[in-house]
């Protein structure tokens, strides 16, 4: 855990886009709003997206009280070029992240297996399981960025 938010396990970077983009203060607490504006998910699935964007410093989803912050009203607010850039810094900044993108960068690829090694080495109390679900988050996370990068 980083600031005691769970590590993300959405992996549909495009629906934390989504969720920025589309929602504001009074739908974050509407379950059935955020579902329908992630793409009709379960409400499991809208908790993880919420938790996902709370671990970027998108969203406070703390104390039975869902908003954005003020960083998070910032990246909303931004025209699309620059929010995605600063998203894709947002990204980066992560540990684990970052590894895994400059790794991909020396190798020409990453695999679940290393990614779930440095997952480990990061978080220690992660079970093999847990870490390797949580390497596919990394994996789609960094996908995204990689399109976004390539499409300019």
């Amino acid at each position: 855990m980083e600031n005691n938010i769970p590590f993300p396990q959405a992996d549909d970077f495009q629906k934390i886009v989504n969720l920025i983009n589309v929602c504001n203060d009074d739908n974050l607490s509407d379950n059935r709003f955020v579902s329908s504006a992630l793409g009709d998910v379960t409400d499991r699935q809208v908790l993880y997206y919420l938790s996902a964007a709370a671990y970027l410093g998108i969203v406070d989803n703390t104390r039975g009280c869902r908003k954005f912050t003020d960083y998070g009203i910032k990246v909303k607010n931004m025209n699309s070029f620059i929010q995605e850039a600063e998203l894709i810094s947002i990204i980066l900044r992560l540990p684990v992240f970052s590894k895994v993108f400059v790794l991909e960068k020396m190798v020409g690829h990453q695999n679940v297996d290393d990614v779930t090694v440095l997952i480990k080495e990061s978080f220690p109390s992660f079970s093999d399981a847990i870490c390797e679900r949580r390497a596919q988050t990394v994996i789609k996370w960094l996908k995204w960025v990689n399109e976004k990068l390539n499409q300019y």
